[in-house]
């Protein structure tokens, strides 16, 4: 989970990460990355339903 923060994977690589607005994002979750700091990505979840484009 991010909770807020915690790891997600980019193209096969893992990154830091943290939750927008310090939501929880459960584990398995589609996330989308909004943003970045350094070497900590900043992501909202995607609802099952949501793809990016």
């Amino acid at each position: 989970d991010l909770a807020p923060t915690g790891i997600v994977q980019v193209a096969g690589e893992s990154w830091t990460a943290v939750a927008a607005e310090g939501a929880t994002i459960p584990a398995g979750y589609l996330v989308e990355v909004v943003g970045r700091q350094g070497l900590v990505l900043e992501v909202i979840p995607l609802t099952p339903l949501e793809v990016p484009q």
